[in-house]
């Protein structure tokens, strides 16, 4: 009896054994096909983060070369870009216009604060896709927060138009202005040949554009939510000679209207209508 047990126990070490060098071989092929994946993603990864850096002039040096057409925009300027928190893609069009508005008012370059990444996400993932001619305008820089000055503008109404003229003469290399929104178009005005250049989308949203709206329906528009971010930016946009009709913020329930001045949020050219709650007609307010 001895052999056959001998035999028996012989056959499970076999057994054993070629189930151990099957487990080691499978674990050996897995980790030679999923670190060559790994890598593979990992290097793509940091190729295109190089590509974006390029592209972007990202991260410009303090010590950075002037050229002599900049010389007078030596000094720089940067806005508290609190619509980079959460608000929609018209609150954030708003203040990065008044920034480019504002640098050219005080003849500073404008930047963007390059030490906060969600300023860098947004830029790149939200603005960039659609309008990619405005990471032109702007310089990425890394500046600590202790070399540059705050100045309070246009503080606690989203829709007032407080005037950076005054601060013209400030001394300060780096001038960072706290505020709420910006949403004015006298922040820009008169730069607007050049903002209409800046928003020009990419090619198939405006071939997709162009199919959605029929030149017919282009001449005239009309925006019922008087405060509304999308709406203003579409009828400032619009093409030349079209008529913009909006509708009387205080005949609506809408709280913007405690945090706007009206002759600072809507241009002059711009037609504001009335309801009449006795005939029920709509007509020109005066």
């Amino acid at each position: 009896m001895k052999p056959k047990v001998f035999r028996t126990n012989k056959l499970y070490i076999i057994i054993f054994l070629v189930f151990v060098i099957f487990i080691f071989f499978m674990k050996t092929r897995r980790k030679s096909i999923v670190e060559p994946l790994i890598l593979t993603e990992l290097k793509k990864n940091v190729q295109q983060c190089v590509s974006r850096i390029e592209n972007m002039t990202f991260l410009v040096p303090e010590d950075a070369e002037i050229t002599e057409i900049d010389k007078k925009y030596e000094k720089t300027v940067q806005l508290h870009l609190e619509a980079f928190r959460g608000a929609g893609l018209g609150n954030k069009i708003f203040e990065l216009m008044t920034l480019i508005g504002i640098g050219d008012t005080l003849q500073r370059r404008v930047l963007v604060n390059a030490t906060d990444l969600n300023n860098i996400r947004i830029m790149a993932n939200k603005i960039q896709p659609i309008f990619p001619k405005i990471q032109e305008e702007f310089e990425f820089k890394l500046i600590p927060t202790a070399a540059a000055t705050r100045q309070d503008l246009s503080v606690g109404k989203c829709c007032t138009f407080d005037d950076p003229k005054q601060f013209i003469n400030r001394p300060e290399k780096h001038l960072i202005f706290d505020g709420r929104y910006f949403q004015s178009f006298k922040y820009f005005n008169h730069i607007r040949l050049k903002i209409r250049e800046l928003l020009k989308p990419k090619d198939q949203i405006f071939q997709k554009a162009e199919c959605l709206l029929p030149e017919r329906h282009r001449k005239d528009f009309i925006f019922s939510a008087p405060s509304s971010t999308f709406g203003w930016w579409l009828s400032y946009l619009s093409k030349e000679g079209s008529v913009t009709y909006y509708r009387n913020i205080m005949e609506t329930q809408d709280k913007v209207a405690n945090e706007m001045k009206e002759d600072d949020f809507y241009p002059p050219e711009w037609i504001k209508l009335r309801y009449d709650n006795v005939t029920g007609r709509i007509d020109r307010f005066f």
